[in-house]
């Protein structure tokens, strides 16, 4: 073969190769701790655990002993402007009134605390679709009072959302509330050894994407 016509061949093979190495899909951003915990999560089937009913969780506690069953604790800490009941030694501050700003749709109010309701982060009837059925009275109760998976919100808000998880919904107030949403969802689930279906998994997996 002429060497001209050799050099053009490996010239134009360098050419194709400089081509594909352009074009290749860029590299995918590491996975954040969240999204590390999301794909360790163990695997739940995807129909529902026939049986639950509310009462099964119990009703509030105070589990700590500070006085505060967790309703009134997690309104304590969470509302601003608050107006309180006069205080008796031992007892809750017990919180009448306050401006919620609620997470999910970020609405801010100031309300009576009759009209707050406490969503549970990691729903109830989900808990129990992944792992809470088979989980002592006790167990069920403790998880229903858990502090860190209590959301005080609107009732529009907390009716729209309801038992779903994240592959049927999330918050309607921007990219901060879905990425606190998905966190406090998965460390929930984590906390207490609780499954996700392969739906759930890729929901947080999107929302933690860019937090």
């Amino acid at each position: 073969m002429p060497a001209v016509r050799l050099a053009a061949r490996v010239a134009a093979a360098l050419a194709v190769t400089a081509t594909c190495a352009v074009t290749s899909p860029p590299a995918q951003p590491p996975l954040t701790d969240d999204q590390r915990l999301v794909a360790a999560l163990p695997a739940a089937v995807t129909a529902p655990a026939p049986g639950y009913d509310r009462s099964l969780f119990g009703d509030w506690q105070d589990l700590d002993g500070d006085g505060c069953n967790a309703r009134q604790a997690a309104l304590l800490r969470t509302l601003t402007e608050q107006v309180t009941a006069p205080e008796r030694p031992t007892e809750c501050t017990i919180v009448l009134s306050g401006r919620l700003t609620d997470p999910y749709s970020g609405t801010s109010v100031v309300t009576d605390v009759e009209h707050i309701d406490i969503d549970h982060r990691v729903s109830l009837r989900d808990a129990w679709a992944s792992g809470a059925n088979t989980w002592t009275e006790q167990w069920r109760l403790e998880f229903a009072n858990d502090d860190d998976n209590l959301v005080p919100t609107l009732p529009s808000v907390n009716r729209s959302k309801g038992g779903r998880g994240p592959d049927q919904w999330k918050p309607s107030a921007g990219k901060a509330a879905e990425c606190a949403y998905a966190a406090g969802y998965a460390r929930t689930k984590a906390r207490w050894e609780l499954g996700v279906t392969d739906a759930q998994r890729a929901a947080l997996m999107k929302a933690l994407t860019g937090c």
